[in-house]
């Protein structure tokens, strides 16, 4: 290396198809999914293992890579983190439930978890 800086060619390649443009935006929303799930439930988590009251759960709350379209990417990502994310709190929503709330938040975190892998594998395979 003589100190200079050399122009780096872009390894994007934009997505031409729906298929195409699916198999591209996965990782963002595999990330916003995961995130958002896993994080919710550590809260609801805590917050069950500490005996808060049942209001608090839903109060609590190398080189990098090119994108052609940023905010796209980080609107699926959003998307997925808010969606993925409030699975872990749906127990805590329901008025009168008969069954332990953490329980059922675990089985939701769990179903969510799978559905987030068997549907990224749908695409990605």
């Amino acid at each position: 290396m003589n100190g200079t800086t050399a122009a780096r060619a872009s390894s994007h390649v934009e997505p031409v198809s729906a298929c195409d443009t699916a198999r591209h935006d996965i990782r963002e929303v595999v990330c916003g999914a995961n995130d958002g799930i896993i994080t919710t439930f550590a809260v609801v988590a805590g917050v069950a293992g500490g005996g808060v009251p049942l209001s608090a759960v839903l109060i609590i709350q190398a080189l990098p890579m090119q994108e052609a379209q940023p905010l796209r990417h980080g609107a699926a990502t959003f998307v997925a983190l808010v969606a993925a994310g409030s699975v872990p709190l749906v127990p805590y929503t329901i008025p009168p439930l008969p069954l332990d709330r953490f329980a059922c938040s675990i089985i939701l975190t769990m179903l969510g978890l799978f559905t987030v892998g068997a549907l990224r594998s749908m695409i990605s395979a």
